[in-house]
């Protein structure tokens, strides 16, 4: 078990209650509705162009975000106790930076960016490099974040889905709802 291992919290569906790249989405198209064209431009770049372009386009507030207090107050309560916490995202990094200097509760921040798009297999292996393989708590929601699951000396399942319970039931794992 992991008692004095940094804790890697995932951001859409885990940290906030939604996904940073569909509200942006959302906002984008709001502004102008013709914004659509630029999207389908950037999207058939691939999907790391696509987000880094979406978040230099649209002007984001951390402070619109629904976050999960219930999470928060216990990343609080252990950044209390000492702990170090990351967010481990597949958010771009800009989006990703606002939000943690917005909450000021991370020690750093690893997110996409033009080139990487930091979810699954490739977050599993990003944390594995800098931590150590079981080395790290890592608290998330989604059936991808299993590789991730993997790697970790603890997994926390926030809110997960389904899918994620079912991939982790041969696992051990802290339920976080």
């Amino acid at each position: 078990m992991c008692k004095r291992c940094p804790i890697c919290v995932d951001l859409d569906g885990t940290l906030i209650k939604g996904n940073v790249s569909r509200i942006m989405i959302w906002r984008y198209l709001c502004e102008n509705p013709l914004n659509i064209f630029k999207m389908i431009w950037w999207i058939r770049k691939g999907r790391c162009y696509f987000k880094a372009r979406l978040a230099s386009s649209v002007c984001f507030d951390p402070a619109i975000l629904s976050y999960n207090t219930k999470l928060l107050d216990y990343l609080r309560s252990k950044k209390q106790e000492g702990a170090h916490i990351y967010l481990a995202t597949g958010c771009t990094a800009g989006f990703a930076k606002k939000i943690a200097d917005f909450l000021q509760i991370f020690d750093g921040v690893l997110a996409s960016d033009e080139h990487t798009d930091l979810r699954g297999a490739v977050k599993a292996a990003a944390l594995s490099q800098l931590f150590g393989a079981g080395n790290f708590v890592y608290a998330g929601d989604a059936a991808i974040d299993v590789a991730v699951w993997k790697k970790s000396g603890k997994a926390i399942l926030v809110s997960p889905s389904k899918m994620a319970l079912y991939l982790m039931k041969n696992r051990p794992y802290e339920l976080f709802m």
